[in-house]
């Protein structure tokens, strides 16, 4: 199946690949690629997919005061 430009699987593998590309990411530095430079999607559909990812236990995040970082399972938080 051919993942589109702006779907959902492409909207995820791109955030997937950033948190990977930076081991550690917050929230507000991947909204940045992925909506205001790249335009991929709104930022509620940013957000909610950021939450699905969450809940498939693929990334991992943590609260740092008002920024949550974003991270693999695996990657050491700290």
């Amino acid at each position: 199946r051919k993942v589109t430009r702006n779907s959902k699987d492409y909207v995820k593998s791109t955030i997937l690949t950033m948190i990977k590309k930076y081991e550690k990411i917050t929230g507000t530095q991947l909204k940045e690629i992925v909506i205001d430079e790249q335009g991929l999607c709104s930022k509620s559909s940013f957000y909610r997919l950021l939450s699905e990812l969450e809940q498939d236990h693929e990334i991992t995040s943590i609260q740092s005061g008002k920024e949550k970082i974003y991270a693999f399972k695996n990657a050491i938080l700290n």
